[in-house]
């Protein structure tokens, strides 16, 4: 149970960091391409919706399989998520071959970013954990 309420709680922090990421990404996209002003709400809670599966995705990566099949499994499901909310939201990657390949570079470009900054957040929390436990063991 208390790990179930752990898993609770780190999944509503994915959910928030995900959501925020994903409307600050909205909100520059939109600013370059000068087409929104401002969001609606059906629109916020697709990206909410959007920020749930990531964050659901996410364990993935906290599993025990294998680093290579964890990033690679990841990586094509985030990126089927985003293309399936795109076509099902109309958000319009699919408008054009050209636009759908400027989704897919861009999309590779922000997934690697993302992974960089999870990854050094887990490097950083696991050392201050291990001093944590080093520090106790040694009173």
């Amino acid at each position: 149970m208390k790990k179930f309420i752990h898993n609770i709680g780190e999944l509503k922090f994915l959910v928030g960091i995900y959501f925020m990421a994903f409307m600050i990404f909205a909100t520059v996209g939109s600013y370059f391409l000068h087409r929104i002003k401002s969001f609606e709400i059906i629109t916020i809670w697709q990206i909410l919706g959007l920020a749930a599966v990531f964050s659901v995705l996410h364990f993935i990566q906290t599993s025990s399989m294998k680093p290579v099949l964890r990033i690679s499994l990841h990586a094509a499901l985030a990126y089927l998520t985003v293309a399936g909310f795109s076509l099902l939201c109309g958000w319009g990657f699919a408008q054009s071959p050209e636009i759908f390949w400027q989704f897919t570079l861009i999309f590779v470009i922000i997934y690697a970013i993302v992974f960089t900054v999870f990854g050094f957040y887990y490097k950083n929390e696991e050392t201050y954990l291990n001093k944590k436990l080093e520090e106790y063991k040694n009173k």
